[in-house]
Parts: C-alpha cells; structure tokens; sequence
C-alpha cells in the first residue's frame, strides 16, 4: 500500500479493516510522535482492534499533547465593538460605488447625446455582390486555417496560393500548404470513386 494517509486510514476504521493499518499507523506516529491526529487515529484504530490497553495509553498521550498545543490565541479586543470596523468599512464602500455610478451615468448620457450612426438598410449590404478584389488585403494565414478546420479544402488552398503571391519571403511555406491541400483533396476524391 502507498503511504497511508490519516483520511485513508479513518475510512479503514470505519470499514472494519483496521488491524490491515495498524504498523502503518505506528510509522506515522513514528516519524511525528507529537502530532495529535495520528495520536488519535492510531488510539481509535487500536480501540476498534479490541486493544484496549494500548488505545488507552494513546488516548491518553493524545490528550496531553493537546493540553500541551499552545497555539496562538487572538483576543478579541473588549474595548471596540464587534460592527464598528465593518460599517465605516461599509460606509466607505457605499461612498466609492456612489463615485462609480456617477461617472457610469455620465457616460451612459454622453453616449445617448451622441447619437447613432444610421447603418442604411441591411439590404444594401446583402445584395452587393462581393468582389474576390475586396478581401485581397485581408486574406490571412488564420483564415485559411479556419478553412482547413471547416474541412473547406479548395478554398484554403485558393487562400494560401493568395498568400503565396502576397509574401514572397514565405511564398514556399504557404506553396507546399497549398499543394498539401490539393493532394488531400484527390486522395478523397480517390477514395470515393468506385
């Protein structure tokens, strides 16, 4: 078994199993002798064996170790109340949001004084046929990879062509995408013919 945890070992107890951890507990305690879980863990480990004796001893080790812990304690101060540093804390916070929603409906009136720029009709835009010209400028490496994902083989190839002729410096890279491309697609056009 890998090294035993205290957690591991609780739910050995509770599952009836707990001469099975027994030696690994004792290593535990071993190795830290004054930690207080394992102390009580390995005493309820030993109870649930029928070692009464032994639990017992532990029980009571456990129980000196803990009158012993002397962790910090912070005292409450007795002489300011309990809400006084949570509502100045609360005022001020009220104060900034105050500030913020001040500035949020300025903008809010800047920007409805401004008006809006009328867009025409969506006709207009749809029924314009688009010139291959137009997007020549913006033909990107990553819209030929959204290509390629969309599994849009030819149109990506047609991309990186474009992109070949536009940056000499990478025109090889972008070349071999593009015949990458066009061998996948007569590969499939291969394999779908009978």
């Amino acid at each position: 078994m890998a090294s035993l945890t205290l957690i591991d070992a609780l739910n050995f107890i509770q599952e009836g199993r707990s001469a099975q951890i027994l030696d690994q507990l004792y290593h535990l305690r071993k190795q830290n002798p004054k930690d207080i879980a394992t102390n009580y863990v390995l005493a309820h480990a030993l109870e649930a064996c029928e070692k009464g004796t032994r639990a017992e001893s532990i029980w009571k080790t456990a129980g000196l170790l803990q009158a012993e812990d002397e962790s910090p304690v912070i005292p409450e101060p007795s002489d300011i109340p309990a809400f006084e540093h949570t509502s100045t804390l609360a005022a001020r916070l009220d104060e900034i949001i105050g500030e913020e929603d001040d500035e949020i409906q300025q903008l809010i009136m800047q920007l409805e004084s401004a008006g809006r720029p009328d867009l025409g009709s969506h006709e207009s835009i749809i029924d314009e046929p688009v010139e291959e010209e137009e997007f020549s400028d913006t033909i990107t490496e990553t819209f030929a990879r959204i290509l390629v994902a969309q599994e849009q083989y030819a149109e990506a190839s047609s991309v990186y062509r474009s992109l070949s002729e536009q940056h000499p410096d990478e025109r090889d890279r972008f070349l071999q995408e593009a015949e990458r491309l066009e061998a996948k697609i007569n590969s499939e056009l291969a394999s779908d013919s009978p």
